[in-house]
């Protein structure tokens, strides 16, 4: 086992992103068989690997035939540039800003990246993918976890898992489900703890967030967690604690501003979601009534909807249609919605 102290990511770089759109312009999600062979997930690229296939993303998904060739040709350009950032351990790192070393997290979102854009019967014979996970689960500690940062524990694990689970390699197996069960053991279920509870924590000890949430609820659904779980009801817990709806999230909690004045913070009513209980990274709203309102802001309305739907909760549900709503008024390509007033709008927000 392996567990040095690495830098992280701080930010979101290029290289991130790249893998992430490259899952988007996929399309389709995994689907392994029931012995955890070959994958039948597929994603794109103009040439088919070894052992053929379709690319999913010249399947017909509605789109016309040039823009078809568009996506797939996207597909292939990202999948060309992630493959120059894999180094000899399999792990990948990037050089697209900054020189930032191989890492788990890294290399579990080119892992999910490469999975979606190689045709579904190469994916179990790819060397590529194979060697990244093999990097990935040579770093898998005593409890489960995989992890080269002890900070980021939970974040490490739940991309890994992303990435062993949309991958289906029989070989795995072992190694995800053990991940796996560290994700579930992480969530928190301490009735004490109620702005957390059903969330999960970037390491043991801290308060959940969406973000991490969001990730490890990927990650669970990826590699199949049952759908009577009790991990999924929980989920639905936390996802409403961080919605701005009174109805369903009342109560008040106090803070104090970075102007240090103390002020009683409530939930807001646009439906929209904030980063965890007490804090939003697009800031603090005051009310005509001179109490205040965490703003609600595009990526955690997302990631609050993802949960939601984890979790079971129906699209009747007045909190699902109350996100839909926010989305439908709020919906943009030019920034992180919610972060307009922020010192650098296109870039702003997590």
């Amino acid at each position: 086992m392996r567990l040095p102290e690495i830098r992280m990511i701080t930010s979101f770089p290029k290289f991130a992103a790249l893998a992430l759109c490259m899952l988007a312009l996929a399309f389709v999600p995994a689907c392994g068989d029931d012995k955890g062979g070959e994958t039948t997930t597929g994603g794109g690229g103009t040439e088919p690997a070894a052992g053929g296939g379709t690319p999913a993303a010249t399947a017909d998904h509605g789109l016309d035939g040039a823009m078809q060739e568009k996506v797939a040709a996207a597909i292939a350009k990202g999948r060309a540039y992630l493959l120059t950032q894999q180094v000899d351990s399999g792990g990948f790192e990037d050089n697209t800003v900054e020189k930032m070393p191989a890492s788990v997290p890294f290399t579990a979102m080119a892992v999910s990246a490469l999975v979606a854009a190689t045709p579904k019967t190469s994916v179990r014979s790819d060397e590529t993918i194979r060697k990244a996970l093999g990097y990935l689960v040579g770093y898998q500690q005593e409890d489960g976890s995989i992890v080269d940062n002890p900070k980021w524990t939970n974040y490490c694990t739940a991309a890994s898992v992303s990435a062993l689970g949309n991958a289906r390699i029989g070989d795995y197996r072992s190694n995800q489900s053990k991940a796996m069960a560290y994700l579930e053991s992480s969530q928190i279920v301490d009735e004490s703890n109620k702005g957390s509870f059903g969330g999960f924590p970037y390491k043991d000890g801290q308060t959940a967030d969406g973000s991490n949430a969001f990730l490890t609820v990927n990650a669970l659904e990826a590699a199949g967690l049952a759908k009577d779980s009790v991990v999924r009801k929980n989920v639905g817990r936390f996802a409403s604690g961080i919605q701005n709806h009174s109805e369903t999230n009342p109560g008040e909690i106090k803070m104090t501003t970075k102007d240090g004045e103390e002020v009683t913070v409530v939930s807001g009513d646009d439906g929209g979601a904030i980063y965890r209980v007490g804090e939003s990274k697009a800031g603090l709203v005051k009310r005509s009534d001179g109490r205040w309102e965490l703003r609600s802001y595009g990526s955690m309305t997302y990631a609050v909807l993802k949960m939601m739907r984890f979790a079971g909760i129906e699209t009747t549900d007045p909190r699902v249609q109350a996100i839909i709503r926010w989305m439908s008024n709020n919906w943009t390509l030019d920034r992180n919605p919610g972060f307009e007033n922020a010192e650098d709008a296109e870039r702003a927000g997590p």
